[in-house]
């Protein structure tokens, strides 16, 4: 048999390595011995087994990691059969006394990041100095915590706290811990200080004593305690002298009260002193001296006779012992004439009975009245020089004269009347403040419109500024606006008309309480109705609006205030007719239908209306250039009618105002520019001749009534200047003033005036006008303020 052996540098057995082997024949030998059993069979080395893993998937162990203190034991974890990292179960916190490394750091019971023992602050307990709160001390004064040491996992005693000390004066130290510095300590030794004994109302703390006190001074001892105090002036009793002796802060008065120290006096006969009747009086001290003494009873006349009382009067002793009775005295009571007198014996009593009885105060040096005053203010009027029914009117008064020394001075003091002047006075005397001063446009005007198509404005005044209202020619919508007394605007616009309700406005005007404004709604010249409508004073719509008159053509309707109820009136231009009506406070008709006046032609443009009283006339011109004039009663009722002569050769615009006994009508004479006008009596009567307002240049004028006459505005060109001219007219069209004229920017085409008296007799008015670009503008009216 054969071992096959693989050479040590063979790393590879051969292939047929590990499989049996088949041994070759051998020659025959003859057997001489026992048969040997065959060894076994010797096969080659067996092939390596896989190693076994290290640890299962999942498995867990205990290990320690590299980190030191309670942070080296860990665990780890078997993941694809290897062991993983060794985890740490407690991860670093701060370090304790408890002989661990809690941090981890190598070091035990030590300061974080240092290798300092570690230690906290203390302060011994119940101890003042010191207070605690989540471990850290605040203290007070020179007090401090201490330190406690961690050993062996320990902490030690408290070592080296501050505590509380006794006070010491003077170190400027808060030695006991206690929040104050040197409180035990009165004074430094040395130290002086003002100092009072007495009553601390008579030296307040801050502040000087009162009266005649003054401060001592104390020092400091060697305790370190105030002394006595030394060199104060302490309070005495108040007495007469203009001191404050007792130093209660007031000067010669009575204990414990404000007023003056008093003391009893006597100042009649030394014997009569508390005898009879006689008593003391009292005397006050004012300004340190005893004044005169008063209230003390002095001997009198005796006041009885008869034996009718046992008073003893003058003070002698003896009762009713009167010799004077007949002779003459005097009344020290009574005064001027009246003070001479006669003792008699008068229902058992003494009386000195007046020689006179008071009476009238007369010029005579003498004290008639017996008041104690001679000729005292005798003052009379003397005879006035000015025009009767004009003294104490206004500033005109009489002059007057005094009595001095029994004789009459000279007269002095009156006045006449003067020219009127723009100074909120009456100068002329008639009861009218700065009537017939010129107007003029005060203060920058208010633009109302821009540029557009505006037409047809009217203004009326109201109680507390003006109402202005206006349309606009291309949406034929009527527009209000409200405005303050300046002129300026009040509120935002009101709309009359809306959409395509369309209007023309021809008039407005102000009740005292409400406003009420007519227009038509002639749209295209077709046909249109005449409308009105009531608002109150913030323009609230009260009534309407309503249809006065309907179907055909009702155009130009307006409307003027009466004595309790409205005058309106339109044109029917169907039937040629000017149709006149009045109209209660509900916008109701008064009469049962409107009376109506022929036209010659189809529209009189813008007739006037105004109402004298109850009666209600209206001016018209004609298609003939005639101007007529009617006038009817509350009742719708024709009074009058009549053409005004010498009109001129183009009459044109009239507008007319009323007053208690008529009319006054004013026009423009378009052939000369001639401003015309006519009084009126209350029949639609002419009276008097016509009158010459301006000479030319003068068209579309318009006028408002006053209480003394018309206040007139028209369009006039000046010096190559458009503008306003505005004057004064009494009740029969005279000129009160020369027109006043002020100029615009552009050609103005209308014009709209308002006036309203007032109870002070000064009137306030505005002016509105709308220019070529229809541009409204509107100002109040003033005149130049004098100064008095």
């Amino acid at each position: 048999m054969y071992v096959i052996d693989i050479p040590p540098e063979t790393k590879e057995a051969p292939p047929d390595a590990g499989k049996e082997q088949i041994p070759q024949e051998e020659p025959d030998v003859p057997d001489t011995k026992e048969p040997v059993p065959e060894p076994p069979v010797e096969l080659g080395p067996e092939p390596p087994k896989e190693p076994e893993p290290p640890c299962e998937n999942g498995q867990s162990e205990a290990c320690q990691s590299e980190r030191p203190g309670l942070c080296g034991p860990g665990v780890r974890t078997c993941t694809d059969n290897q062991w993983g990292p060794c985890v740490s179960l407690q991860q670093p916190s701060p370090e304790l006394c408890d002989g661990l490394d809690n941090d981890c750091d190598g070091k035990v019971d030590n300061i974080e990041g240092t290798s300092q023992q570690l230690f906290k602050e203390c302060y011994p307990s119940a101890t003042r100095g010191c207070t605690t709160a989540a471990g850290t001390y605040r203290c007070q004064g020179l007090c401090r915590a201490g330190k406690q040491l961690c050993t062996q996992g320990q902490w030690g005693s408290c070592q080296q706290p501050i505590r509380p000390t006794e006070e010491i004066c003077n170190d400027g130290l808060d030695n006991d811990c206690d929040g104050e510095i040197d409180e035990t300590c009165e004074c430094a030794l040395g130290e002086n200080q003002p100092c009072w004994p007495g009553d601390a109302l008579q030296c307040p703390d801050g502040k000087p004593c009162n009266g005649i006190c003054k401060r001592g001074i104390q020092g400091c001892t060697s305790e370190r305690k105030w002394g006595v105090c030394v060199g104060a002036t302490l309070s005495q009793p108040e007495v007469c002298n203009g001191k404050d002796d007792d130093c209660d802060g007031l000067i010669d008065n009575q204990k414990s009260s404000p007023k003056p120290l008093e003391q009893a006096c006597y100042s009649g006969p030394a014997n009569t002193r508390n005898v009879g009747e006689c008593k003391d009086g009292v005397q006050r001290c004012i300004n340190g001296t005893w004044d005169a003494c008063t209230g003390d009873t002095l001997p009198t006349v005796e006041k009885f006779c008869g034996n009718a009382s046992p008073k003893d009067f003058n003070c002698d002793g003896i009762p009713n012992n009167f010799k004077e009775l007949g002779k003459p005295c005097t009344d020290p009571t009574r005064k001027g004439i009246c003070r001479p007198g006669t003792w008699k014996c008068v229902n058992d009593a003494i009386a000195c009975a007046a020689n006179e009885t008071p009476r009238k105060e007369e010029c005579n040096n003498l004290d008639d009245d017996c008041d104690g005053t001679i000729d005292e203010a005798l003052i009379r009027e003397c005879p006035y020089s000015g025009p009767p029914g004009t003294q104490n009117v206004g500033i005109c008064k009489a002059a007057k004269q005094s009595c001095s020394q029994g004789v009459w001075g000279q007269c002095s003091g009156e006045v006449i009347p003067q020219q009127e002047t723009c100074n909120y006075v009456d100068d002329n005397c008639n009861g009218t403040l700065d009537e017939f001063v010129p107007l003029q446009q005060v203060g920058k005007a208010t633009i109302y419109t821009q540029s557009g198509s505006q037409s047809h404005m009217y203004l009326s005044a109201t109680n507390t500024g003006y109402v202005l209202g206006w349309s606009d020619g291309q949406s034929q919508n009527v527009t209000l606006a409200l405005t303050k007394a300046d002129g300026t605007r009040q509120a935002p616009n009101i709309p009359v008309t809306k959409g395509n309700e369309f209007g023309n406005i021809h008039g407005l005007t102000f009740t005292g309480t409400d406003i009420v404004v007519t227009w038509d709604s002639d749209k295209d010249e077709i046909a249109g109705d005449a409308h009105i409508l009531k608002l109150d004073a913030n323009g609230k719509r009260l009534i309407g609006p309503n249809i006065m008159a309907k179907g055909g053509r009702m155009v130009n309707p307006q409307v003027t205030t009466g004595p309790g109820f409205l005058g309106v009136l339109w044109s029917d231009y169907i039937k040629n007719q000017l149709q006149i009506q009045t109209l209660d406070t509900n916008l109701k008709p008064i009469g049962t239908t409107p009376h109506s006046f022929p036209l010659s032609t189809r529209n009189s443009p813008y007739p006037g209306l105004s109402f004298s009283g109850d009666r209600l006339a209206t001016v018209w011109t004609t298609s003939q250039n005639k101007l007529k004039i009617a006038v009817v009663d509350k009742n719708n009722k024709k009074l009058g009618e009549s053409e005004i002569p010498n009109a001129g050769t183009n009459p044109a615009n009239a507008t007319i105002a009323g007053d208690k006994t008529g009319f006054l009508v004013v026009w423009s004479d378009l052939s000369n520019g001639k401003l015309l006008g006519q009084r009126i009596d209350r029949n639609a009567k002419p009276v008097g001749q016509p009158l010459t307002i301006a000479a030319q240049g003068a068209r579309t004028p318009i006028m408002k009534a006053t209480s003394y006459g018309g206040l007139i505005a028209w369009i006039q060109r000046q010096n190559g200047q458009n503008g306003v001219s505005i004057a004064w007219v009494d009740n029969k069209g005279t000129l009160l003033a020369k027109p006043s004229w002020f100029a615009v920017s552009n050609i103005v085409d209308y014009l709209a005036l308002a006036w309203r008296d007032t109870a002070q007799g000064r009137g306030r008015g505005a002016i509105a006008w709308m220019d070529r670009f229809n541009v409204i503008r509107l100002a109040p009216l003033g005149c130049q303020l004098v100064a008095p």
